[in-house]
C-alpha cells in the first residue's frame, strides 16, 4: 500500500491505497466544495512523486 498526503487550502489528510485513483476517489468523498488538491506521494521503488488535481474527478464516461 502506498501512503498518499492530500494537501488543501485548511484541509491535509493522508490516505493509504493501491493506487492514485483509488485514494483520490476516498478522498473526494470526504473533501466537499474543494476545487483542486496537491498529493504526494513514495512510490513502491522509492521515488517521491506530487500532482496538482482538479476536483471533482471525472469519470471516463462522464467526461463527454
Amino acid at each position: 500500500m502506498i501512503n498518499y498526503k492530500f494537501k488543501a487550502k485548511d484541509k491535509e489528510e493522508t490516505i493509504d491505497a493501491m493506487s492514485l485513483k483509488r485514494a483520490l476517489r476516498s478522498f473526494e468523498t470526504k473533501a466537499v466544495g474543494l476545487k483542486e488538491v496537491f498529493v504526494e506521494w513514495i512510490s513502491r521503488k522509492g521515488n517521491p512523486s506530487s500532482k496538482m488535481v482538479k476536483l471533482p474527478l471525472k469519470r471516463r464516461k462522464n467526461k463527454w
